[in-house]
């Protein structure tokens, strides 16, 4: 099964980064709205029933967000 999971936003730069873990995936958006500067936005979403549904997004400054690897 495919699904398609579109920017919330504009101009975003979403799905940049994506982590997976189970039934949840996390997906960036680098620019968070595309409105607001050095911005990043964590959208979290959840697999029940073969379906993703956005659970939450985190909007926090660029500069904490943090990866590894």
């Amino acid at each position: 099964m495919v699904q398609r999971i579109d920017d919330p936003g504009t101009d975003s730069a979403f799905a940049r980064t994506v982590a997976m873990s189970g039934t949840t995936l996390v997906v960036a958006a680098l620019r968070g709205n595309g409105r607001i500067a050095d911005t990043g936005v964590a959208h979290v979403y959840r697999e029940q029933n073969a379906r993703w549904s956005l659970a939450r997004s985190t909007m926090a400054p660029f500069w904490s967000v943090r990866t590894s690897g």
